[in-house]
Formats: C-alpha cells, structure tokens, sequence
C-alpha cells in the first residue's frame, strides 16, 4: 500500500493514519499512555501536518514519560533544526546530551557544531572547536559497544578531509589521526579488527619505514584487547531493542551477564575507567529494556554503592514514570525518601499505586483470577505503607494505614498478620492477638492463615487460643481432607511440646474420628518430623532402613497383589536411598582439586603445540590417565 493511499483526509480534514485519526489516537493513549507503538503512529501523523505548536506539544508528551528514549530526542531537535530554532535546539543539547548515551544524538550534535561552525569559512578557530566537539562525544559515547563505531568513523573521516595548508598543519593532521585510531584500537568496539586493519594501511601509507616501529608499539596492546573483544561480541550477539511491553527474562538476563563481565575487569581497567563502563552498560539496560523494573532497580542499587544517591534517586523516578505499578521501583523509591523523613511523599508513591492497582480490581473486564492477584498485591502495599509509617511517625499513626486497608474489598489475610506482628513487635501482645483473631473470622476458611495463626501461637505458647483455633479449622475445613491432615499434624507438634500423654491420645482419638479413612501411624510419624522433612519414623518404621532385604511371608500367598506390595517397597528403598544420600551431601565437604595435581596440570603443554611435530603427547589418553589415578 503506498503512502498516499495509507494517508486520507476525513471530511473535517483531520488527517489519518493507518485507519487512526490523530484525535483517536489521543483517545488511546489517555486510556494507556505506555502504548509505545501508538505513540510512533502520532508522533509520525502530527509531523505529516504543518501544525508546528501540535508538533512539539506531541514531542513534549512522549518525552515527559518516555525521558531516555534518545531516538525521539533526535527527532525533536532535528524539527527544531529544520526550521531553524537554534536556541531551543541549543537548550535541548545542553539538557539531555549528557543524560542519554545514545550515539545517534551524538552525531546529530556534531552535525550541529558543524554547521554553526565551517571550517572553510572559520579557519583554525572552527576546526579547534569541531575537533573538542568530537572528543566530548567520544568520551561520552565513545565506548558504546554495540553503537559507536560510526561516530568514531565520523571523526576520523573529518580529519582524513582536513585540507592542510602548511607544513605544521600537515604534520598536525598527522598526530592528530595517529592518536585517534591508537584510541580506535584500544577500545573495545564490534569492528574492532577492521579498526586495527585501518591503522595499519595508515601508518604504512604515511611512511613505511616508520610504520613497523609505530605498529609493533601498539600490536602488544591490540593482541591483548582482542580476546576480551571476542567475548563481549559473544555476550552482545543476543541483545535485542526492545521498546514494547513485553517482559523478556532472557534479554535482562544477557544485559546482566555483560554487567557482571565488566565488574570482572579482565582489561584490568583503572577504577575510574572501569566505573564509566560499568554505569554505561548499566544505562543502556534500562534504554533497551526500559519496561523491565529489575534493570532500573539495579541500576539504581549500583549507583547508590557508588555514593552517587541523587542519580540513583533521579534513576528510579525515570523508571517509575515507565513502570507506574513496579514494586521494586516503588520500594526503593520509598526508602529513599524515608531517609530523609519526607512521610508524605512516601504515602503520596505507595498511594499511587494502590489506587492505580485497586482502579483495576473494581474493573468489569478483570478475570478473578486477576482479581485475586491484584488483591494480594494492594494488600502487600498497605503492608508496605503500614511499616513506613511505623518507622517514621510511630505505632498509632500506622493504625490509620490498617484502617484503610480493611476498607479496600480485596483485602487479604496477609494485612492482618502484618499488622499483628507489628503490634506484637511494639509489645502490644493483646492488640496482636485481637488482629489474628479478626482475620479468623474473615480467613479462617484459608489454610494459609490458619497455618501461620497456629505458628504464632506456638511461638507464644498459648495452648488455649492454640485449641480455640484448632476447633474452629476442623469445623471449616471439615470437607478438605489434606488440611485436616495437615492442621492435625501442626497440633500434634505443639501437643508433643507442650502436652501430655493424656492430651496424645485425645489428639489420636479425635483424628481417627474425624479421619475415619487414616490411622493413627499417618499421625505419629509427622510428630517426628523434623524442619527438613526428615522423619525418625518413616526412615525406621516405614522405609525400614534395616531390612533391604526382606523376603515374602511363607504363609501368605504369594500373588500379583503381593508382587505390587514389592513394588511399593522398592519405592521406599528408592526414597530411602534418596534421603540419606541428601544426608551424605549436608556432610560431605566440597571438591578441592590437590596441589599435586594443580602444579602437574600448570606444566603440561598445550596440545597445539604439537600439531605438525609427531603425537607425542595425546590430550584423551591424559584425560583417561586423571580418571583412573587414586590418590
């Protein structure tokens, strides 16, 4: 389809775009102002028009949100370019260049002091200031892995133009690209062997009697960069743009794998050098991903270790302003703000997103199960908002928080134990367990409230609320047998520690009662069950550890049932054998190679070294030889 027919006027003269007039793609973007692809489709309509003010109002829009997307910036100042608004495009340069490590804009920027700059017309002065132009981007960008060969190409393509006038000049123009392309093959760049091909045809074309002693000089460090080149295109070859909503676990993966390459320094990079990779590489994570929370988050983290608080605050709110609902964003963004005791901002970003979350629980179109989710999570962020506030202003004030959270619909079991544990850790131990016996009544059909309730209450030793619980849980959960199950062995525990023998068999007697289909054995075997599933009873008892090869009672009859029964015992050796190998690891220490056999393996040539001299020394048959020796 061509352009003209993708482009139509509607009778008002409203111009359309892909079936979409520009007021209907406002009317989406105000239902979802993060529809990155929409956003293009109007930033592209409004430039077919010639409404200038419509223009930059849609540039100011996007980039309100969208602050470090460097593609659209150049867009912007080069609008401004086109109608020749210098002082704003000046303004534009002098706000952002410096906030955004993309190369694009940088060139743009050059372009720029370029124009205002001919070096025809300005002489010496315009080449001067051109040239600092150059080194300010490559000092800048210039490290850009995937991105900046073409400005370092830009910069030696200008002075490769130079047009010399005298002898200095000339012998100037000279150093000048000498120095730059040592620069070129120092750093680490996707084309870097075509860079080192460069600057050999330059210093053999500039004279080939110099050349090798100018080559050999910097071959050495060349050599050296070239492997640690190899394995950043490795690293990088996976690495995708991606301005969408879409949560990609493998494409955060690969960005912090190259982050972790860097802070191993394997260049062995002075501490100031290696920083500046480190926070790059950590900026254009959150360019290429900036709909992934965890890379601004850690992003954010780096640059606080790094004492550089104010960024690492700047950094998160830039990347909350991309992912409003992000938790990690918010967490941190509220601890930031705690430390210097602001309660009402840290209300006011906690707020935003509880109601942002709880406008989407009330939604009609939401699916319950989204419900539940959501529930769980303005349920969390009360909590969150609940222990800011006690930290900041105290235990009654953080009460009002609670307060709030029991008015949302969705409010889950997990407020109320916070709040209980909050009360019980400012030695409020009534209030606490007034907070747990509310949520009985609204929770107590939830086994995971239940459980936790019986846990505290084990902690404190409170055998009569403990009993109080364990009626009220048979009665609710009297048609799910698996929690019955489970809510008797968790009595059975505090009987065991707290009990009698009286009480035991009361326990036993009530489980066969309510349990008809299971025996006491089910019971007792979990009473000695320890933390890490390890029971004295099923190890003994059931598995039999002592007795891995019992025969078939001879007065039974031997039949298919009995051969199944085998089977079944088999599996219990198997999960026998399981278990104590699981013991055998927790005791056994790790691996350590022997000095002996770590000085033999340094001295050991490598096997290319013979490859055109006679095998006399196999790689396999060592390998076979290491395998088989015992020390």
């Amino acid at each position: 389809m061509t352009d003209s027919k993708r482009r139509k006027l509607t009778s008002s003269g409203v111009l359309k775009t892909g079936g979409n007039t520009i007021d209907d793609l406002k009317t989406d973007l105000e239902k979802d102002k993060l529809d990155y692809s929409k956003w293009m489709e109007l930033i592209e309509a409004v430039n077919k028009t010639t409404d200038s003010d419509k223009i930059v109002e849609t540039y100011k829009s996007y980039l309100s949100i969208f602050k470090n997307d460097g593609d659209v910036w150049k867009k912007y100042i080069g609008f401004e370019l086109s109608r020749g608004n210098h002082s704003e495009v000046e303004s534009l340069f002098g706000q952002n260049l410096t906030q955004i490590y993309n190369v694009e804009l940088w060139r743009l920027y050059i372009e720029y002091v370029r124009t205002v700059n001919d070096i025809v017309t300005g002489g010496e002065q315009a080449m001067n200031v051109v040239t600092k132009a150059f080194n300010f981007a490559i000092d800048n960008v210039g490290i850009d892995f995937l991105s900046a060969q073409p400005l370092w190409n830009d910069y030696l393509k200008f002075l490769n133009e130079w047009s010399p006038l005298t002898t200095n000049e000339i012998r100037t123009k000279t150093e000048r690209q000498r120095n730059l392309l040592k620069r070129m093959i120092s750093t680490p760049l996707l084309h870097l062997e075509d860079n080192w091909k460069t600057y050999l045809d330059f210093e053999n074309d500039v004279n080939q009697s110099t050349a090798r002693k100018y080559i050999n000089e910097r071959s050495p460090e060349y050599m050296k960069l070239r492997p640690f080149n190899t394995e950043l295109i490795h690293l990088t070859s996976s690495i995708k743009y991606n301005p969408d909503k879409i949560n990609s676990k493998r494409q955060v993966q690969l960005w912090k794998n190259w982050i972790n390459w860097e802070k191993l320094n394997k260049m062995n990079l002075p501490s100031d050098i290696l920083d500046k990779r480190i926070n790059y590489v950590y900026r254009k994570s959150t360019e290429y991903l900036r709909f992934q929370p965890e890379v601004w988050y850690n992003y954010s983290v780096y640059l606080a270790s790094k004492n550089n608080t104010d960024m690492a605050s700047s950094i998160i709110q830039t990347g909350l302003l991309v992912n409003p609902e992000s938790f990690s964003l918010r967490f941190n963004h509220s601890n930031q703000l705690e430390k210097i005791g602001d309660v009402e901002l840290v209300k006011e970003t906690w707020m935003e997103l509880i109601d942002s979350l709880t406008a989407k629980y009330e939604s009609e179109t939401i699916t319950e199960e989204h419900k539940l989710i959501i529930g769980r999570c303005v349920s969390r962020a009360y909590s969150c908002l609940m222990g800011a506030y006690k930290r900041m202003v105290g235990t009654t004030k953080a009460r009002a928080i609670f307060s709030m959270a029991r008015k949302f619909k969705g409010v889950t079991w997990h407020v109320f134990v916070d709040y209980a544990m909050m009360e019980y850790n400012s030695n409020d131990l009534k209030i606490a367990l007034r907070s747990f016996e509310l949520a009985l009544k609204y929770f107590g059909k939830e086994f995971g409230f239940v459980d936790t309730y019986l846990d505290f209450l084990i902690s404190q030793k409170d055998l009569a609320n403990s009993k109080k619980a364990f009626e009220i849980s048979l009665i609710n959960f009297k048609d799910q047998k698996e929690y019955l199950i489970k809510i008797f062995k968790k009595f059975m525990k505090i009987e065991m520690a707290f009990g009698d023998v009286n009480s035991i068999k009361l326990l036993e007697k009530r489980f066969c009662e309510v349990l008809p289909d299971e025996t006491p054995f089910v019971l007792a075997s979990s009473a000695f069950e320890d933390n890490d599933n390890f029971s004295a009873v099923k190890m003994i008892d059931e598995y039999g550890i002592y007795n891995k090869h019992t025969e078939p009672d001879l007065n039974d009859n031997y039949s298919s049932s009995s051969a199944a029964g085998n089977s079944n015992q088999s599996e219990n050796y198997d999960i026998e054998e399981e278990t104590l190998a699981n013991i055998r690891s927790e005791n056994k220490g790790p691996f350590v190679v022997r000095d002996e056999v770590y000085n033999l393996l340094r001295v050991l040539p490598k096997a290319e070294y013979y490859a055109d001299k006679p095998a006399i020394f196999d790689p396999k048959k060592a390998v076979e030889f290491f395998q088989n020796i015992e020390l």
